[in-house]
């Protein structure tokens, strides 16, 4: 999704058996007017119905705004079965591989975070995909 200036939004893509959705700022994961888009994305992304969505501790207001639309989403440190969506900012870099394994396996990820120059470095986990989502 793009805006009037053509620049993106938001990217969605699926990856191995998985999905992912990223957004261009973490902001749009905060944001409880967008609760209609998160709970549309969290749907895509899961696997199966109603299996549980992790949420970052970074995010912990994204966890408030799905458990007020009746999804079962809990605040985990990291992905870990049987979560069927893990939602992170993209400024963590400490679990790059394994969410990479997550998504491959079948999760979904729907993850938020602003690109800028210094953010263009590969270490940054959503540029560890290959290809890097760009």
């Amino acid at each position: 999704m793009v805006n009037d200036q053509g620049q993106v939004l938001i990217a969605a893509s699926s990856y191995g058996r998985g999905r992912l959705v990223v957004a261009s700022h973490e902001g749009y994961l905060l944001d409880a007017g967008l609760a209609p888009f998160l709970l549309n994305a969290v749907g895509w992304l899961c696997p199966s119905p109603g299996a549980p969505v992790g949420v970052h501790p970074s995010l912990a207001s994204l966890a408030n705004i799905l458990q007020g639309s009746g999804v079962e989403a809990q605040i985990q440190p990291e992905p870990r079965e049987p979560l069927g969506v893990y939602c992170i900012n993209a400024y963590n870099d400490t679990m790059t591989a394994e969410l990479i394994q997550f998504v491959k396996r079948g999760g979904g990820l729907l993850m938020g975070g602003e690109w800028c120059f210094p953010m263009g470095s590969l270490m940054h986990v959503h540029n560890r995909f290959d290809p890097p989502l760009r």
